[in-house]
């Protein structure tokens, strides 16, 4: 059987596994997180909004240009608190108008991808307090500014201290990773005092 065809799996984490695609008949039932960052993923299946425990997504690190039509739809919408796509290419356009339906986002990372400015639909994220988008066209002498000029409520968590265009300790891991007691992998390094003294040093 397919990993993909596991329907008790809650936690998958599939990153750095040379992965170029995810099948359109997923039967992940029971997902609630998924990791498949770096790998070589440049599309994603539509089904994605049939998961209605999958609250965590962590795309970052693939070759990703465009977002389903249907990717804020469905049971997603209501699930999602967490979407990290760093290390894409993605673009203002990019992004399906579903998307401002994931009310109860809190966390999106746009960190390192082709971003000149933020879609206006991003204002309708009620929920959304974490938005990191350092590394793209954007932050261009390290302010924020977009072009067009984004919303007063989308340039005030743009120029927030922690995120907006503000460098993380690295390019794998958020600040906010290292307030979580324990060992975050992706944090386990020097400039990121190893996890906050979380992991053993290297």
């Amino acid at each position: 059987m397919s990993i993909w065809q596991h329907q008790g799996i809650r936690h998958l984490d599939l990153s750095t596994n040379n992965i170029d695609t995810i099948p359109e008949n997923t039967n992940l039932r029971d997902i609630a997180s998924l990791a498949v960052s770096n790998n070589s993923i440049s599309k994603l299946p539509s089904n994605f909004t049939e998961h209605k425990f999958l609250s965590f997504i962590v795309l970052s690190g693939n070759k990703l240009t465009t977002l389903p039509e249907s990717f804020g739809s469905g049971a997603l919408a209501s699930s999602l608190q967490l979407l990290e796509l760093g290390r894409n290419n993605l673009t203002s356009a990019s992004f399906p108008k579903s998307f401002q339906n994931l009310r109860y986002m809190y966390l999106l990372d746009l960190r390192n991808n082709s971003l000149r400015t933020l879609p206006s639909m991003f204002d309708k994220l009620e929920n959304l307090a974490e938005l990191t988008v350092s590394g793209n066209p954007l932050c261009d002498g390290n302010v924020a500014s977009c072009d067009p000029p984004c919303s007063s409520r989308l340039q005030k968590l743009l120029d927030m201290n922690e995120f907006g265009c503000k460098k993380q300790c690295s390019d794998f891991c958020l600040n906010s990773d290292l307030k979580v007691p324990g060992c975050a992998i992706e944090c386990n390094v020097a400039s990121c005092g190893f996890s906050n003294g979380g992991c053993s040093e290297l």
